[in-house]
């Protein structure tokens, strides 16, 4: 099992060599989606192609990454969809959350937006940083993960005059518990799978805007799960974090929503495993 696209080839070769009788892949989000150049993306287009020729079956997590495949030759009954699925609902309350909050200078009665992510690129972090220069000074920014681009984030929100305001805590293992704490979850990412910050959201009941990129459409139907913006425009983020603050009957509908949602298609007991066994059981 092969859940690496960099690997994917040269795993999926070894094994075939090796007389392994079941190799599967897991696209966690297609590389060949980003935003490259031309002779990139074509060569990065072969070698995905080549690694799901020599899989027996590739998992995609998203309708957005199967449709990606669709016209590939020869690939399409070896194509098959297991979404990310969710283990626990989180154990922190709202108030426990923010408690926890307090230590990184975040005080219980500013709104707190927040964000789990890696700090890369393809995140789309600077776009929400910039955001904050449209929104109220009782907003502030949860910035909860780590990663090559938190140097550059930090001097970002220096230029912009809004480092008091955004809060970098660094990769934390209770993420999920401290979402409880957000008021609202914000992600705008540039490319995406299937993310799981987007899933532990909706498990807390808080309120999401994020972009219309990836499987995000997926979870959130715009007007009804949540929020979805085009990516890389601070613009229409901050309109739409200002809409949900001041609409909180609306909020409190697309968070509800999106807590069922979650619950019945988005549960690693309910769907991921069995999916999962039944794809080993009869591959």
């Amino acid at each position: 099992h092969l859940n690496s696209s960099k690997a994917a080839g040269l795993g999926a070769l070894a094994a075939r060599l090796s007389g392994t009788t079941l190799i599967i892949f897991t696209v966690q989000c297609w590389t060949l989606l980003e935003e490259l150049n031309p002779l990139s993306k074509f060569v990065i287009r072969i070698f995905s192609y080549i690694s799901v020729l020599l899989s027996h079956k590739t998992i995609v997590l998203s309708e957005h990454d199967r449709r990606a495949t669709s016209f590939w030759p020869a690939v399409k009954n070896k194509i098959v969809l297991i979404p990310n699925g969710i283990r626990h609902l989180p154990s922190f309350s709202r108030e426990q959350a923010r408690n926890m909050l307090k230590q990184f200078g975040i005080a219980p009665e500013q709104t707190i937006i927040g964000v789990v992510a890696e700090l890369h690129r393809n995140k789309g972090i600077a776009s929400l940083i910039e955001a904050f220069s449209f929104l109220p000074a009782h907003c502030v920014l949860c910035i909860i993960g780590d990663g090559e681009e938190k140097t550059a984030l930090e001097t970002y929100a220096q230029t912009l005059n809004l480092a008091p305001r955004v809060h970098f805590l660094g990769f934390r293992q209770d993420a999920a518990e401290l979402i409880s704490g957000f008021d609202m979850f914000v992600l705008p990412s540039l490319k995406e799978g299937l993310p799981f910050s987007i899933l532990d959201s909706g498990a807390a009941k808080v309120p999401v805007v994020a972009t219309a990129v990836g499987g995000i459409p997926d979870i959130i139907r715009n007007g009804e799960e949540g929020l979805l913006v085009p990516p890389k425009n601070a613009k229409k983020l901050a309109e739409a974090i200002l809409w949900l603050l001041n609409h909180t009957e609306e909020a409190e509908r697309f968070s509800s929503a999106l807590h069922k949602k979650i619950s019945e298609k988005y549960r690693f007991e309910k769907i991921t495993l069995p999916l999962t066994r039944a794809l080993y059981a009869t591959a």
